[in-house]
């Protein structure tokens, strides 16, 4: 007796086909304006000596003999003379020289690729001959531009988007890649210091990394620009506290709730820094008064957290929460579910938070979720009269919310917040509350929170262990399931994360970080040599959120399985997306050399050199391995020096 269910036991969601050729999934794009290049950029540097020196000289000339012309040839050698004297006399003919050498040195190092000396005198002789001849013409090029009446023509900057870098960062957070992270939110704030939110989600990022003084600076420009950006002024009034600047703090946590009187989140902040003075009143009016808001929220919302994993204001994480009364039938229920399931998922961008975390509000313990990073505002924006929806199905039935504990709900949702922006030392009070609030068992969203605060501090059993408690409550959570996989990742189980991955990415609602557990599938399919499996899942990630660091991903699978074309055009790609990745660069070597275009690959070999590729990468040991075939190649005799420059 066999028996063959017609639809799984879970409801999975169908995998979209994925294209044939990888540059369907490239956009249209104008061209990009051409940039100077080191080389480029050193030999302007020279020009631009050389005319300044010509100037100075032609000054000289003119100081001493006027502005007459000389006679004959035998007077012209005399000047000449002359004027040497004087400027060997005066000091200024060393100073001359100084400036042109540097600039010479720049041209030797960015153009030839040399930064050493030659052993062989004949080697030498013939790149000092080569040298001059370039050096005499730049130098005729030089003095033409500097007495041309011909303006130059202007160029326009191209304009920075600061989504897309916010994308960046969290991307590189997901890796640990932090000194890369850092760079893209300082790149932020050095193009839009005008904006808040740019400073607040530096903020957020030195509160991961452990810098508190300059958290609290980015905090205080962000609270400048924007005095009413609520969660800004939660954080600065945390690291008072943690400062032992309670004046302070008191201060502008009572701006918080003041501005905002109906932010959850705010009022129950307000009492975690009242608890830790031990000012047992003013804390307990604080948490009252949050559950006094949270349960006056009665209305329907929707909810959308900005900028979260999916690719800073790219692809927004969405949470759909369920206000279901016990008037109604079960039918008419879902015949509102799926009249919303029609509706597409909102993206919120802009460069300020239009509502605070304190509107998170009415949420079920299941469905009050947030990403495992921070989002790019950390904000909340609510729409109370969005239909609902069925990507993301309750895990809570009506009854089981009216039961909900209203104090365990605000810990849980101000919990969340917390985590989002790294305050595990908050985050973790709140949870503990959730535990001494209520005699019921704690709900699935608690597991996954405490899950949140083991993997911040590196505690990765006790992550897992939280993950599987929440898992035998509700199985079909993809944030638990991606969670578990995060945790697998970390312990070095790569099967097991590979299964917990491929589990949450075929659920019908797809994880909050679903750009992250793409990667990470991508890297282990990857190491196991399943090169076609991984270039899949690089361009689901690709489709969704392209960055610099997926179509790497696709370009260095498309290598691996001897697609050279294709895997030109993903690295390409990559560069333009990221042309500081040195990765990029070597394996764009790899298939210049492939490809039988050496002067190409020596190209990209400086670079990737110039942008710190070290000795210990695997694609190293491919270029050396690939240039054993061309050994004797004169066309390819500067990539083995280019090779011991590497650090």
């Amino acid at each position: 007796m066999e028996a063959e269910l017609l639809k799984p036991l879970v409801p999975q969601r169908p995998l979209s086909a994925l294209a044939q050729r990888v540059s369907e999934y490239i956009p249209q794009r104008a061209a990009v304006p051409r940039r100077e290049g080191g080389a480029e950029r050193a030999l302007t540097g020279f020009r631009d000596v050389t005319a300044t020196i010509s100037g100075s000289l032609l000054m000289e000339y003119r100081d001493m003999f006027g502005w007459g012309g000389a006679g004959g040839g035998a007077d012209i050698d005399e000047r000449k003379r002359q004027l040497l004297q004087h400027l060997n006399s005066n000091g200024k003919y060393h100073t001359f020289k100084e400036q042109l050498k540097h600039a010479v040195v720049g041209v030797v190092r960015e153009r030839y690729g040399n930064r050493t000396g030659f052993s062989d005198s004949a080697h030498c002789h013939a790149f000092l001959s080569s040298l001059y001849t370039f050096l005499s013409d730049q130098l005729h090029v030089g003095l033409h531009q500097a007495t041309s009446l011909d303006n130059p023509p202007e160029t326009t900057p191209t304009p920075v988007d600061f989504d897309l870098l916010k994308h960046f960062a969290t991307e590189a957070e997901d890796f640990q890649d932090y000194q890369l992270a850092e760079r893209h939110y300082q790149e932020r704030v050095a193009g839009g210091g005008h904006v808040g939110q740019y400073w607040y989600d530096y903020g957020v990022f030195c509160l991961l990394i452990g810098q508190l003084d300059k958290a609290e600076q980015c905090l205080k420009e962000a609270i400048a620009l924007d005095q009413k950006m609520i969660p800004a002024l939660l954080l600065f009034g945390m690291l008072s506290a943690i400062g032992e600047r309670f004046d302070e703090g008191s201060e502008v946590m009572e701006l918080a709730t003041t501005s905002d009187p109906s932010n959850i989140i705010a009022w129950c902040m307000r009492g975690l820094f009242y608890e830790m003075q031990t000012e047992r009143v003013l804390e307990e009016m604080c948490y009252e008064e949050a559950v006094r808001v949270w349960r006056g929220r009665k209305e329907r919302t929707y909810l959308t957290i900005g900028g979260g994993r999916e690719g800073g204001g790219r692809e927004e994480d969405t949470i759909r929460a369920r206000d279901s009364h016990r008037e109604g039938t079960r039918e008419e229920e879902e015949e509102r579910d799926g009249e919303g399931g029609e509706g597409e998922r909102e993206a919120t961008t802009g460069s300020g938070p239009s509502t605070t975390p304190g509107e998170q509000q009415d949420l079920s313990p299941a469905e009050a979720s947030g990403t495992d990073e921070p989002t790019a505002s950390s904000k909340v924006e609510v729409h109370p009269e969005a239909p609902p929806t069925t990507e993301a199905p309750p895990t809570t039935s009506g009854d089981e919310r009216e039961r909900e504990d209203p104090r365990s709900a605000v810990f849980l949702q101000t919990a969340s917040f917390l985590l989002d922006v790294h305050a595990l030392k908050f985050a973790e009070m709140c949870l503990g509350h959730v535990v001494t609030s209520s005699s019921s068992p704690p709900p699935s969203l608690y597991h996954l929170l405490a899950a949140r605060l083991h993997l911040h501090r590196g505690h990765y059993s006790q992550a897992r262990d939280c993950l599987t408690s929440a898992l035998q409550t509700d199985i079909q959570s993809s944030w638990a399931w991606s969670l578990l996989g995060h945790t697998h990742y970390q312990l070095g189980e790569f099967p097991e994360a590979q299964q917990a991955f491929e589990r949450c990415l075929l659920l019908q609602t797809p994880p909050p970080n679903q750009h992250s557990a793409l990667l990470h599938l991508a890297h282990i399919l990857y190491n196991e040599k399943k090169f076609s499996q991984a270039k899949e899942m690089y361009l689901r990630a690709c489709r969704a959120s392209p960055s610099g660091l997926t179509w790497r991903g696709v370009g260095v699978a498309c290598y691996k399985m001897g697609e050279l074309g294709e895997s030109e055009t993903a690295l390409c790609e990559a560069n333009i997306l990221n042309n500081t990745d040195p990765l990029t660069w070597a394996y764009l070597t790899l298939v210049c050399l492939k490809t039988g275009r050496p002067v190409e690959a020596e190209q990209a070999l400086k670079f990737a050199v110039k942008t710190g590729l070290r000795t210990g990468e695997e694609v190293v040991e491919e270029i050396r391995q690939e240039m054993t075939s061309h050994s004797g190649d004169h066309a390819h005799q500067h990539i083995p020096h280019l090779l011991t420059q590497l650090s």
